[in-house]
């Protein structure tokens, strides 16, 4: 899985959650990881399933099927500073998209991330992270990307 600090951005406010998971995953769009069509096919997935991809009161990681556009594994990352609504309870301040080349890459990397923020103080710091050197080391601590 690829990841390095020029694929993190924070920013103060978006429009909605579809210009957010546009936002998170430019960064992966720019470096040739993803294409135009994955980026539709993560907000067609939320808009015909509803808010799925929203993993706890604060995270959401949008996605789309390696198929649908993908042409390497990798992750970026959205810090918003005012919460994105994805529904009425649904509100999250931190978007991870990923991208996965191969089924098993998917896997692998829920688990990583999982994992990661399934430790307490990883994801306090991750959702109070204030610059991009604090989420980035958040998410490779326990790597050696």
């Amino acid at each position: 899985m690829k990841f390095s600090k020029d694929y993190i951005n924070i920013v103060n406010s978006v429009k909605d959650w579809k210009e957010a998971i546009i936002m998170a995953s430019d960064p992966l769009l720019k470096d040739n990881i993803i294409l135009k069509n994955y980026q539709s096919k993560m907000i067609k997935n939320v808009e015909k399933l509803g808010p799925y991809i929203v993993l706890s009161k604060d995270i959401a990681m949008p996605h789309a099927r390696p198929d649908d556009g993908a042409t390497q594994s990798a992750i970026s990352v959205l810090k918003v500073d005012k919460r994105v609504s994805f529904a009425p309870d649904k509100n999250v301040s931190i978007i991870i998209a990923l991208a996965c080349s191969s089924d098993d890459d998917h896997i692998n990397t829920l688990q990583y991330i999982s994992t990661v923020l399934s430790n307490s103080e990883n994801y306090n710091k991750l959702i109070n992270a204030n610059d991009i050197n604090e989420i980035y080391e958040v998410l490779v601590r326990k790597t050696n990307y």
